[in-house]
């Protein structure tokens, strides 16, 4: 499955022939399907988590009493994985994925729902909440894939122009569809999540005095054709314990990785907390974050902390994948290439110069929006009436 779904991603004929002939395909059997306006169909980061901002939404519908009116199907790639939670569940990918699809009022997802193809009916509502704000291309200014569009897509979750723009110019989107709201999830981190941060603060054994980083670096681009997505830590977790007094380091490892070196040097202080499944709840308790190209940073100054960019490897990953702006330039602290670097960093934190007034004026500039996205949401695709209960 994934030599194929590299193919289609990287080469453009077997992209055009897989776009073109089951675009027709679909949209020929569709037409003689009923849309029904009480279905919903979610999926999350392509079926692979049960979490971010759809789960927010669909948490949101639960809470109000919404789904006594709706069905909700979500769909997963590993549909055993989420069978204990009690929900209607399809296989992404599926015959039955592509008719609830076609069936579905109401589309919600943060990466895609049509898989590359275009079978949306003109009475089929569908909201894009995205999944992050970054400095890497993405769209049709990335490499591979040059057939993004968005025109279809009645909402659109931005957190700034910065974002709304690239909507428009790589995906094609209707400048009127975007929704400058910010993204559900985040709603979380503008409002005190105290339960939250207590919960995880006991889980992981986090104490009053402890300097947490975490640690929570991109993917990289696959290996084998895609077969394998792996990540190799080059960052010296023992020297930063070491160095850093009452420090513990969380380890997260991005969805797509599904292979990550030295996982077995965990321990009560180099933690890992990959399978939380929302990040966001990992930065209540984070006193600094580590990344590289990530979209986190953009999230975790929310709550005003700083963050580092540690990135080994900038001037070969900039030549493959080129970023949107310098990373140097606008970063508060630049981009720290090996670990010392980036214990002088840390030591600068936490003697006070964290520059959270330049990493106010980043948040501004990038992504000035955001704490009522869920609620607009549920306002664009329910009507204002369903929002006051009404």
């Amino acid at each position: 499955m994934r030599k194929i779904e590299y193919l289609i991603k990287h080469n453009r004929f077997v992209q055009f022939i897989y776009k073109i002939t089951f675009s027709c395909f679909f949209s020929f059997i569709s037409f003689f399907v009923h849309v029904d306006k009480n279905l919903i169909l979610i999926s999350s980061f392509s079926g692979k988590r049960f979490n971010d901002s759809p789960k927010t939404i669909f948490d949101f519908m639960e809470r109000n009493g919404f789904l006594k009116n709706y069905k909700v199907f979500w769909a997963f790639e590993n549909p055993e994985k989420f069978n204990n939670l009690g929900l209607n569940i399809v296989k992404l990918d599926s015959l039955k994925y592509f008719f609830t699809a076609f069936k579905a009022k109401y589309w919600i997802t943060n990466v895609n729902i049509e898989r590359g193809l275009r079978f949306k009916k003109r009475n089929q509502i569908y909201l894009n909440t995205w999944h992050g704000t970054g400095p890497k291309t993405i769209g049709n200014a990335a490499t591979g894939r040059k057939d993004y569009n968005f025109r279809k897509v009645n909402y659109i979750c931005a957190d700034g122009e910065y974002l709304k723009n690239i909507f428009i110019k790589n995906f094609n989107a209707n400048p009127k569809n975007v929704l400058l709201c910010g993204r559900p999830r985040e709603d979380k981190l503008y409002c005190s999540s105290l339960d939250i941060k207590k919960s995880l603060e006991e889980k992981y054994h986090i104490k009053k005095d402890d300097f947490v980083i975490l640690y929570a670096p991109t993917w990289r681009e696959m290996k084998n054709k895609n077969e394998i997505s792996s990540f190799d830590i080059t960052l010296d977790i023992s020297k930063i314990l070491n160095k850093i007094p009452n420090s513990k380091i969380l380890f997260r490892a991005h969805s797509i990785t599904s292979n990550v070196s030295s996982k077995d040097c965990f321990n009560d202080r180099f933690i890992c907390v990959t399978d939380e499944p929302e990040i966001d709840d990992l930065f209540l308790i984070s006193d600094v974050l580590i990344t590289d190209y990530s979209s986190a940073q953009f999230d975790f100054i929310i709550l005003n902390k700083p963050f580092i960019c540690f990135a080994p490897d900038y001037e070969e990953y900039i030549e493959q994948r080129p970023l949107c702006f310098d990373l140097n330039k606008e970063y508060p602290f630049g981009v720290q290439r090996n670990t010392d670097e980036v214990i002088e960093v840390l030591h600068s934190i936490l003697t006070g110069n964290n520059k959270l007034e330049e990493f106010r004026a980043l948040k501004q500039k990038y992504s000035p929006f955001g704490g009522n996205a869920t609620s607009t949401c549920i306002e664009k695709l329910f009507g204002e009436t369903r929002l006051r209960g009404k």
